[in-house]
């Protein structure tokens, strides 16, 4: 798929860009499957955080905070660390269609105190973990458009996408503003 993606033409850099996608893929499964073996108190020896204080403060405000981080590098250390640091942190994922390889994941993420919301859960859930004081991380791993805006949908439990109204009529029950700062049809559109 690299030369669609990355228009590249030349055989030998796309078989070098290839190997480097499978070496840094193998570094993150040995991280990710090494985490679990990490006492909660070594955590900052692997990971540091900058704008930690950001966190505090959303904390401290008693707002709800949605965090978006991509789906790129080890997201499982972000989000796993942060729990082990003793932040309340739940993370928005899909369920892997290997069983035992998604039992692996799950025992994993326990291990670090990270909560978890099945995609297939949708927003209802979403909205119980913000109301609980959770930091939600929803990973979107779908590339930005050529504005540079990103799209995230919220999704029922049989997988399709809320309409952008449904969304913001939910979040305004539970006094969640819905800002980015610039014109924003959240939803639209997936559904439209």
């Amino acid at each position: 798929h690299i030369p669609g993606m990355m228009r590249y033409t030349d055989q030998p850099e796309i078989s070098a860009l290839a190997d480097k996608v499978w070496y840094s893929t193998g570094q993150i499964l040995v991280e990710f499957a090494k985490l679990e073996r990490v006492p909660a108190a070594a955590i900052n020896r692997y990971i540091t955080v900058t704008g930690e204080d950001v966190l505090h403060r959303q904390l401290q405000s008693g707002k709800p905070a949605i965090l978006l981080t991509g789906h790129i590098g080890n997201w499982e250390y972000t989000v796993g660390g942060l729990a082990m640091k003793g932040y309340p942190v739940s993370a928005v994922a899909q369920d892997l269609e290997n069983p035992k390889v998604d039992a692996i994941i799950k025992r994993i993420r326990r291990h670090t105190g990270m909560k978890v919301i099945p995609r297939q859960a949708g927003v209802s859930e979403t909205i119980k973990h913000l109301q609980q004081g959770q930091l939600v991380f929803v990973l979107h791993d779908q590339a930005l458009s050529s504005s540079g805006a990103v799209t995230v949908n919220f999704y029922d439990k049989n997988g399709k996408a809320f309409d952008h109204r449904f969304i913001e009529s939910e979040a305004n029950k539970v006094n969640i503003s819905l800002r980015t700062g610039c014109f924003c049809n959240p939803g639209a559109g997936e559904v439209a």
